[in-house]
C-alpha cells in the first residue's frame, strides 16, 4: 500500500519557535532642549539683523567727520586689489591719464555741488571714485563705490544718483569735442535705460564714449564742437551692465558758460 508522508499540522507549525530576535538598536540619543533653543534664538538675531541692516540701515556718516575718513580709507584700499583697477593702472593706454574725480574743483566750491556737497563722503561717492582716460580712444572710465546713503529702495541706488553719476560722467567724454568752444558742456537731452538693480555698498564701473561721427544720424553730422552725443554704461566689476545712457551735450550759442576745470 502507498504511504503517504507524515503532515505537520497547522497548530504544530504556529509552536515551532523561530530563530532568535537580533539585538535590540541602541537607544537615540535625545539633544538637550537648550541646544535647539540656542539655535533657533542665534539663527533669529542673525536673520533679525540682517534684515534690519537692509530695511533700517544705520544713519550715514557724515563727511569729514574721523569715522567717515577711517571708512573711506578702507574703502579706497579694497578698490585697490580691484582687477579693472590693476588692468586700468597697468595699461599704459589708460594710466597716463587718470585721477581722483574732482580733484580739479576748487574746495570753496564742493560744498555747492551735489555729488561733492550732499553726495560727498563714504556715505555717497565720495568714498571712491576715480577716473581714466584713455589716450587713444577717448573713452572715459570711472570706478565708483555707491554708500549706504544713495538708497532709495533698501539697499539699491536711488534712479536721481545714478543719473547724476551718467550725466557727470558722460560729460567727461564730451568735453574734449566742446573744448574748442571754450565753454563747458550743457546737458540737452539724456536718455536711461535702467536694466538690473544698482546696489549700494559696492563698487561699480561707469563707461563713456562719445560717438563717432560715421555712427550719427546724417542730420547730426558735421557739428562736432557744438554738439555731442556721448553713451555711457554702468555695469559691475564684472562686466554685467546695470544702466545704460545716451546724453546730448551741446555748447549754445550767446550762453556764458563756466570753462570746466581739468580733472574734475
Amino acid at each position: 500500500l502507498h504511504q503517504s508522508p507524515p503532515h505537520t499540522s497547522a497548530a504544530a507549525a504556529a509552536t515551532t519557535p523561530g530563530p532568535p530576535p537580533g539585538p535590540s538598536p541602541p537607544p537615540r540619543r535625545r539633544r538637550p532642549r537648550w541646544i535647539s533653543a540656542i539655535f533657533l534664538l542665534l539663527l533669529g538675531a542673525t536673520t533679525g539683523t540682517a534684515i534690519r541692516a537692509v530695511l533700517a540701515p544705520p544713519p550715514p556718516l557724515l563727511p569729514g567727520t574721523e569715522v567717515d575718513a577711517a571708512l573711506a580709507a578702507d574703502i579706497r584700499a579694497a578698490a585697490s586689489h580691484l582687477p579693472i583697477v590693476k588692468q586700468l593702472l597697468s595699461d599704459p593706454d589708460w594710466s597716463s591719464n587718470h585721477h581722483e574725480a574732482y580733484e580739479g574743483l576748487a574746495l570753496a566750491s564742493r560744498p555747492r555741488r551735489i555729488t561733492t556737497g550732499a553726495l560727498g563722503g563714504s556715505r555717497g561717492v565720495g568714498g571712491y571714485q576715480h577716473v581714466w582716460r584713455n589716450g587713444k580712444t577717448g573713452e572715459v572710465v570711472a570706478v565708483v563705490y555707491f554708500g549706504t546713503g544713495t538708497i532709495g529702495w533698501p539697499g539699491v541706488v536711488h534712479g536721481g544718483v545714478i543719473a547724476t553719476i551718467l550725466d557727470e560722467h558722460s560729460a567727461r567724454a564730451a568735453v574734449r569735442d566742446l573744448s574748442a568752444s571754450g565753454k563747458g558742456p550743457l546737458t540737452a537731452k539724456l536718455d536711461i535705460t535702467y536694466k538690473n538693480p544698482t546696489l549700494s555698498s559696492d563698487f561699480y564701473v561707469v563707461r563713456a564714449n562719445a560717438v563717432p561721427e560715421e555712427a550719427l544720424a546724417p542730420e547730426e553730422k558735421g557739428k562736432r564742437g557744438r554738439k555731442v552725443w556721448v553713451d555711457a554704461r554702468i555695469e559691475t566689476v564684472e562686466g554685467r551692465v546695470c544702466v545704460e545712457s545716451r546724453a546730448l551735450f551741446v555748447a549754445p550759442k550767446g550762453v556764458e558758460l563756466r570753462a570746466v576745470p581739468e580733472n574734475f
